[in-house]
């Protein structure tokens, strides 16, 4: 009886989704970037002495009406246009793909500390104090090893990052957007 349920307890934990290296690599360029255009980056006095952000143990799925773009601005209107290329939508349903088998997140930025967060949702019963400093993110939509995209769910808002990989290394190229309260 005992071999058969550590049978099963041995699939279970092999049958569990494993981040890839370019997964985590992607997520943390995503993050980086989100950090540096939220939070200053380093170029604030005492960056050192700063909470780090909560970001959410798992990896969350996003809806589809969450990776639709409803904020709609001069500042989004480029990201927009290349958000709805025929590459960026292929990236987009690779994203679902992919989210639809969370995973625990892994981050080695001091920036971040995993934490559960459950963020929310807009509305009046939003807590904008208690999840100020929180974020969520999806598993990335990945084409090849050359080109990703990954959505970022922010006390407010979200955002869906596009990065490449140049000489080896992920960088964010840009970011769209997606919706926002209030």
């Amino acid at each position: 009886m005992f071999e058969h349920l550590v049978l099963i307890c041995l699939l279970a934990v092999t049958m569990q989704p494993t981040v890839t290296g370019d997964e985590e690599a992607v997520t943390a360029a995503a993050l980086e970037s989100y950090f540096n255009e939220t939070h200053g980056g380093d170029g604030i006095a005492f960056p050192d002495q700063r909470r780090p952000i909560l970001l959410h143990s798992k990896t969350i799925v996003p809806s589809r009406k969450q990776l639709k773009v409803q904020v709609f601005s001069p500042a989004n209107s480029e990201t927009s246009r290349r958000y709805a290329t025929a590459e960026a939508r292929k990236l987009v349903e690779h994203l679902e793909e992919q989210s639809a088998r969370p995973v625990a997140v892994r981050s080695t930025s001091p920036r971040y500390s995993i934490a559960t967060a459950h963020i929310g949702t807009c509305g009046p019963e939003f807590n904008h104090a208690k999840f100020a400093g929180a974020v969520a993110v999806s598993r990335p939509g990945m084409r090849g090893r050359q080109a990703a995209l990954i959505y970022v769910e922010y006390a407010g808002g979200a955002r869906a990052y596009y990065v490449i990989r140049i000489s080896g290394q992920w960088q964010t190229e840009w970011y769209v957007e997606l919706w926002g309260c209030g």
